[in-house]
């Protein structure tokens, strides 16, 4: 370790999650601050408007369990305006520094990625399995945990893991990044469910784009191989007490944690 002081950051995590493994490559600093000194970050409305549409869509099927036939742009349009309230609340929005015109702004997004979620799938024929589902997998000695956003069961009978970005389409040379926690989340169903998913579907609602992935033997072999490596890469910087800095394209507009990481701040009170 060069000129780092060893400290104890925390407790030892139970595991991984597949969100987090592209992280580890990315920023181990910034998997120090989240996951294990569990500092707090700063929501952004890039990334936020996600969590958002999610909770909304997760509602909606939710509510129609029973009734798909009930999965309409007009009940969608109905949740959207019951759960603002909460999920864009005045002090939510004054973290995210979005005054009246930034939250109409945001809210006309949601309304235009819903309008365009309904062009690009019928959730009305849609079986789905489940939404929100917790997995684990013991890892021998760590876990492999995460929630599963929505899994459907298509026509042919195959497994089908769905999500939603509200982001853009990956360029080819990020498609890789992009997809690796789905591809996770493949093989954690086939270790959780005993059934492994065929495809993997990004519906992109901005864009009114989808990116449909087969789900291959490589895939998984690839996924957790890429767990493990990054369990390894945890428990060393753990002991160490120190997990590195680095920088990278995504620290300017991304990073919560610049007032206290060493690569772009000098706070003696926070020295690690």
């Amino acid at each position: 370790m060069t000129n780092a002081q060893s400290v104890f950051l925390g407790e030892k995590p139970y595991g991984v999650s597949p969100s987090r493994v592209n992280q580890i490559e990315t920023c181990p600093r910034q998997y120090q601050y989240t996951t294990i000194e569990r500092l707090p970050e700063v929501k952004k409305m890039a990334t936020y408007r996600g969590t958002v549409f999610h909770a909304i869509l997760e509602e909606l099927f939710l509510r129609t369990t029973e009734t798909p036939q009930d999965r309409t742009p007009e009940l969608t349009m109905e949740i959207m305006r019951e759960l603002l309230p909460d999920l864009l609340s005045p002090e939510i929005c004054a973290e995210m520094e979005l005054d009246t015109a930034g939250r109409q702004s945001l809210v006309a997004d949601l309304a235009k990625y819903i309008r365009t979620y309904f062009t690009m799938e019928s959730p009305t024929e849609i079986t789905s399995e489940g939404i929100e589902i917790k997995m684990d997998v013991d890892m021998g000695g760590y876990t492999l945990r995460g929630i599963l956003d929505r899994l459907d069961r298509d026509p042919d009978g195959s497994l089908v893991i769905v999500d939603y970005k509200t982001g853009k389409v990956p360029q080819e040379k990020y498609k890789a990044s992009a997809t690796l926690p789905a591809k996770i989340y493949a093989y954690l169903c086939e270790k959780h469910l005993g059934e492994r998913p065929t495809k993997i579907r990004l519906l992109y609602v901005q864009f009114g784009k989808t990116l449909t992935i087969e789900v291959t033997d490589a895939d998984v072999i690839y996924a957790e191989k890429r767990v493990r490596e990054a369990w390894g890469k945890i428990e060393n910087w753990f002991e160490q007490g120190y997990f590195p800095p680095v920088k990278n394209n995504l620290c300017d507009k991304w990073c919560s944690f610049k007032n206290i990481c060493p690569l772009f701040s000098q706070d003696d009170e926070y020295p690690f």
